[in-house]
Formats: C-alpha cells, structure tokens, sequence
C-alpha cells in the first residue's frame, strides 16, 4: 500500500504510537507499504507550534524532516501540478490549507491517508481513501 500519513499521525507515530489504532499502526511498521508524508505537514507543526496549539515532546518542529527520514518515511515535496490543481478540490466542511492540501496530495496521488480525523470523510466522494 501507499500510505500518506495525516499531521497528526506523524507526530503520534514519532513520539506516542499508543495513540495509533492497532491497524494503522501495523501498516505503517509494514515494510512492505511505503509511508509517505507530505510537507505540508512539516510546515502545519512548524506554524502550529508557533501559535502554541501542539506542543512536542523534547523535539521542536525542525527535528520532524531528519525523524521522517529516520523512521523510513519518504518526504513528498508539494508538485507544482497538485498545487495548481488544488481549486478542484470543492471546499465541503473546512478551509483549513492543510487539511485540505494533505487530502488533496493524497486524491492526486492515489495514496491512502492515514488519519483518525473524521473530517476527511467529506472527501471520499472526491476519490480520497482513509484509513485507520
């Protein structure tokens, strides 16, 4: 499977797996799947952090690229073309960038989200797949 993983699964993933579902945490330790995270999310720590809405666990948000890299995620750099696109994707329940560029990055690339949050599920009408 290709798996794109949700802000908040990165970060549980890199300092609490306990709070990862049984499933979601075994595809992500799977070898066989590849675990992908977006920029986006790197830039949402880095701004929410900021705002002091998250606070991190003896790391600061410059730390999540090497951690990524470190666990055997691949970075996906944002692609001009998924973000010239990004007006296609109709804006149902949020206008938070994030959220919607994540669930964007996923549809365009046909990579299942890896999320708890019940939000994205506005989206599957759009083509994107969640899992958790």
């Amino acid at each position: 499977m290709n798996l794109l993983l949700d802000t908040h699964t990165l970060i549980w993933a890199a300092l609490d797996t306990g709070k990862i579902s049984d499933a979601a945490r075994a595809a992500i330790v799977d070898r066989k799947n590849n675990v992908n995270v977006s920029v986006v999310s790197f830039f949402e720590i880095s701004r929410k952090y900021a705002q002091g809405r998250i606070e991190l666990k003896g790391v600061l948000p410059d730390d999540f690229p090497r951690i990524t890299t470190e666990m055997g995620f691949i970075i996906l750099e944002l692609s001009p073309e998924t973000v010239s696109s990004f007006y296609k994707l109709p804006n149902p329940d949020t206008k938070d960038p994030f959220f919607r560029l994540i669930a964007w990055d996923a549809i365009k690339s046909g990579m299942i989200l890896v999320s708890c949050d019940k939000d994205f599920e506005s989206y599957t009408k759009f083509g994107l797949r969640t899992f958790w």
